[in-house]
């Protein structure tokens, strides 16, 4: 019995130096087209006013629980609660995705390794967070302006958090994913399509780019500046003959 006690207690010993030699998690939480929210997460309410991001490092990895209150015009807030899952070691972005009509929901749009910090850079900010003051919007959250006919517009904002996600990835084939999913349902200015398009290595991918973000650049009229991150005038006129049989 006292063997079956301690092999017990050693296991659990085991497992809690585990635990505290596992790398911690880092996760940023964006919301779209300007709206506000305030947010608890684990219980531990991080802000007092309405933000638009807010960021948390060296967070135990594993799940945690996310709880959104986003004001709306008529001055009651959706309440919106959800699981997170933070991978150790990682630095994971999520954007709070509101549509009139429809639930919010937290998508998780990029998990990448957490930077190494030098001497010099200092200690990581300490859990909870500083947070900055809030922009005052009142209870009418600030859009972007969208163009007719478009699905919504990603702030300027949003595509420069997307971009800095895209340019600390190595390699093509981990840059794709993150750009797709990212842009799924949202769509984006011809120049910003452009620069996604021209951090590609390879030609090939940047054709496969091109071809992609055609549906998904918010003025189409502009498409022809994303001819100038195609290398060879092969490649533009492989883009150009799918973008006259989308048109068909």
């Amino acid at each position: 019995m006292k063997k079956t006690l301690l092999l017990y207690v050693g296991l659990l010993l085991l497992f809690a130096a585990q635990v505290a030699r596992a790398a911690p998690a880092n996760a940023t939480f964006i919301a779209e087209r300007g709206v506000v929210f305030q947010l608890i997460f684990d219980g531990r309410a991080l802000t007092q006013a309405g933000t638009q991001q807010v960021r948390l490092d060296r967070i135990a990895p594993g799940y945690h629980q996310a709880e959104f209150f986003i004001p709306t015009r008529y001055g009651r807030s959706i309440n919106y609660r959800t699981r997170v899952f933070l991978d150790e070691g990682l630095e994971s972005t999520f954007v709070l995705v509101t549509r009139s009509g429809y639930p919010p929901v937290l998508r998780k749009v990029s998990a990448l390794p957490i930077p190494r910090r030098g001497a010099g850079n200092g200690p990581h900010p300490s859990y909870p967070p500083t947070l900055p003051p809030a922009p005052d919007y009142g209870n009418e959250p600030a859009y972007p302006e969208s163009y007719p006919g478009r699905a919504y517009v990603m702030a300027p904002q949003e595509v420069a958090a997307l971009f800095d996600a895209v340019q600390r990835q190595p390699f093509d084939d981990n840059k794709l994913p993150i750009i797709r999913t990212a842009l799924q349902d949202v769509t984006i200015p011809a120049d910003d399509a452009r620069r996604f398009v021209a951090t590609l290595a390879f030609d090939r991918n940047r054709i496969e780019l091109a071809k992609y973000m055609y549906s998904r650049v918010a003025d189409p009229q502009n498409f022809y500046q994303v001819y100038d991150a195609l290398q060879y005038p092969s490649s533009i006129r492989e883009v150009q003959q799918y973008v006259e049989s989308f048109r068909r």
